[in-house]
C-alpha cells in the first residue's frame, strides 16, 4: 500500500490535481496534531530547564499542570495552604519520573503578602530566578479587579 501511495505521489500529473493537495494537508495536520500530543513539536518552545512557581498546587488543577511541568523538565517550586496536598502532589510527580531535586514545596497563603514573600524567596533559594509564574491559587472576593488590595 505505502509503495502505491509513493509511485502515485513521483508521478508529476498528479501534484495537479486538487485532491493531492487536499490529501497532503490532511496529512500534515494530522502529523502536527501528533507531534503536539505528545510533546514532539519542533516549532513550539521547550519548558525544559525553567523555574515554575505554582501556587495552589496541593490539588485539582494545580496538582495536574506541577505533574504536567515536572514530565516537561522544568524545575519547581509548589505552595499550597494544604501541605498534606502538596505532600501528595510531590509523590506523585516523583512516580511520573520529575526528579526530586527539581521540586520544592513549602506553604505559601495567597490572602497574606508576608507569605508571598517568605515563599517567593525560599523559591529563589531552591531553584534561582523564577521564570514562568502560574497564580493558580486565589480568594473569591466578589469585587471587580481593579477593586482589590494586594
Amino acid at each position: 500500500m505505502a509503495k502505491l501511495v509513493v509511485e502515485w505521489m513521483k508521478q508529476p500529473e498528479n501534484w495537479k490535481l486538487k485532491r493531492t493537495w487536499i490529501g497532503a494537508l490532511v496529512f500534515l495536520r494530522a502529523a502536527y496534531v501528533l507531534m503536539n500530543e505528545y510533546g514532539r513539536n519542533p516549532f513550539k518552545k521547550s519548558l525544559a530547564g525553567n523555574h515554575v512557581f505554582l501556587t495552589g498546587a496541593g490539588s485539582g488543577i494545580g496538582r495536574l499542570m506541577a505533574i504536567r511541568f515536572g514530565q516537561m523538565g522544568c524545575k519547581l517550586s509548589l505552595s499550597d495552604v494544604n501541605m498534606s496536598g502538596l505532600e501528595e502532589t510531590k509523590q506523585i510527580c516523583l512516580k511520573n519520573g520529575v526528579s526530586a531535586d527539581k521540586i520544592c514545596i513549602f506553604f505559601c497563603d495567597v490572602s497574606r503578602r508576608e507569605s508571598v514573600r517568605e515563599a517567593a524567596a525560599l523559591a529563589r533559594t531552591a531553584n534561582g530566578v523564577v521564570t514562568l509564574l502560574v497564580n493558580n491559587a486565589g480568594i473569591v472576593s466578589g469585587k471587580s479587579t481593579l477593586d482589590l488590595s494586594d
